[in-house]
């Protein structure tokens, strides 16, 4: 069905791309600049948007006359990586509604789609296009529309589940967007942990059940519970955390950095030391394990040697590597390598 349809979709391109091969891209609408998409690849996008004013005009004629009559139609890759390719192209100019595209995206690959399970391939893609959207959007620290992004993948459009069930398709990075949704809002705005903490480690506590994401969530409930100020509920959380749960030494050294955190709130600068120096020992470059060596040392009245540490925090060389500073940015880490088996998977 899919290669059919992509056939039918190569034809009405060829016919329009030879109607608009002298037409630059800025005056393109529709149809016409999906197929200029289509023959010169994303590129052609960068050269689509020059102004706000032609963003928006793009924007509504294409919710006006496009998306409904694509919806109608047999589904095909390219169509939802267009609507997230012109999303990358209008973040840089800053434009107000540049994520609509994600959403209508989105929308379209549930449009007229049969029970997840029936077409694997498809359920893949769709998996995937979500994720790497979501990256992005955890990547530009905009809780509300990371929100409203997540909202129908939590609310069952692809659930995750225990090992023990048996659904047509299962990832356990649901069940972590599901916490990460709660704490996006705490990281742009620390005071509603009083209000969204208990729901943020509720839901990770969920993703604890599943190994791939069991580490990450681990840590992201300790840094909640420490914020939240429960210390010795956080270590307790940390104890539990076993650094064979994950590859990804980014998690291991959160973890660390983190121990290290929760026994300085704890009165334990002895151990809180040991723990910052262990984080080091992954990132050598890293900043926050020596501020909090410094902030040790001077509670302790060692001022020449906190002294020392803020002098070669101060003056190390750049660029300086912590990864502590990508936590409140979700999923971005994974962006490059989420995107790239995105575009893999639509070329095929």
């Amino acid at each position: 069905m899919l290669a059919v349809a992509l056939a039918v979709v190569a034809v009405g391109v060829t016919a329009s791309a030879q109607q608009s091969t002298a037409q630059s891209p800025d005056k393109m609408m529709g149809d016409e600049l999906y197929a200029a998409y289509l023959a010169g690849g994303p590129a052609v996008l960068a050269k689509a948007f020059p102004t706000n004013q032609r963003f928006e005009a793009f924007r509504n004629d294409f919710v006006d006359h496009v998306f409904e009559r694509w919806g109608k139609m047999p589904r095909v890759y390219p169509r939802a990586m267009f609507m997230f390719d012109v999303s990358l192209a209008a973040i840089p100019h800053g434009y107000l509604y540049w994520a609509d595209f994600l959403q209508l995206g989105q929308t379209y690959l549930r449009k007229l789609r049969q029970p997840i399970g029936v077409d694997l391939k498809l359920d893949a893609f769709e998996l995937q296009w979500n994720k790497t959207a979501m990256a992005l959007l955890s990547g530009r620290r905009q809780p509300d529309l990371v929100d409203t992004l997540a909202r129908p993948l939590i609310a069952g459009r692809i659930v995750p589940a225990l090992p023990s069930t048996e659904p047509a398709l299962v990832d356990p990075w649901i069940a972590l967007l599901a916490g990460f949704v709660e704490e996006g809002y705490i990281l742009e705005e620390p005071k509603r942990i009083a209000d969204r903490g208990d729901a943020a480690v509720a839901a990770y506590q969920k993703a604890t059940a599943f190994e791939p994401t069991r580490a990450e969530a681990t840590v992201r409930i300790a840094r909640l519970l420490l914020d939240s100020k429960r210390p010795s509920d956080a270590l307790a959380a940390l104890d539990k955390f076993d650094e064979a749960w994950t590859h990804e030494a980014v998690v291991v050294y959160w973890a660390r950095l983190l121990r290290g955190k929760t026994l300085t709130a704890l009165d334990r600068p002895d151990e809180a030391a040991r723990a910052y120096f262990s984080a080091l020992e992954i990132v050598p470059s890293a900043q926050s394990p020596r501020i909090g060596t410094m902030a040790i040392e001077a509670k302790r009245g060692r001022a020449s040697i906190a002294e020392a540490i803020s002098r070669d925090v101060r003056t190390g060389p750049d660029p300086v590597n912590d990864p502590w500073w990508i936590y409140a940015h979700g999923d971005l880490r994974f962006f490059p390598a989420w995107e790239k088996a995105l575009r893999e998977m639509a070329s095929k």
